[in-house]
């Protein structure tokens, strides 16, 4: 399950949108609404309720994961691990913020983490991926 609780991007890509939900749309990234850790809290525990097989909670975007310090994202992650220990956590980032996290993320024993790598150019595309 992703929840969308980055408030902010340190940069502009194209690969949020964050002007609507749509039903055919269901990858990170695309919605209307940006929930605070207590919203994203609740919102979980009632999807784990209905759904227990749910085992995974993503973070991304629209925002970046880590922008503004990670506070929402490293707030969720902690109230989470108190109300639903059992759930694996994982994130997603640009990456630019991601040396200042990286402790962070290993005590919170977050267990994926993706980062995306955009660029304008293709010829450095090729050689970065």
């Amino acid at each position: 399950m992703h929840v969308a609780v980055a408030p902010a991007c340190n940069i502009q890509c194209n690969y949020c949108n964050r002007k609507y939900d749509c039903s055919n749309e269901s990858r990170p990234g695309v919605v209307s609404e940006k929930l605070t850790p207590d919203q994203a809290i609740r919102k979980i525990l009632a999807v784990a309720k209905e759904i227990p097989q749910l085992s995974v909670i993503g973070i991304a975007g629209p925002g970046d994961s880590l922008a503004a310090g990670g506070r929402n994202t490293f707030k969720t992650f902690e109230m989470l691990a108190k109300k639903a220990p059992d759930l694996k956590l994982c994130l997603s980032t640009n990456g630019l913020a991601l040396p200042d996290h990286v402790d962070t993320i290993a005590n919170y024993n977050i267990d994926h983490v993706t980062i995306t790598i955009n660029m304008v150019d293709p010829e450095v595309g090729q050689h970065i991926y």
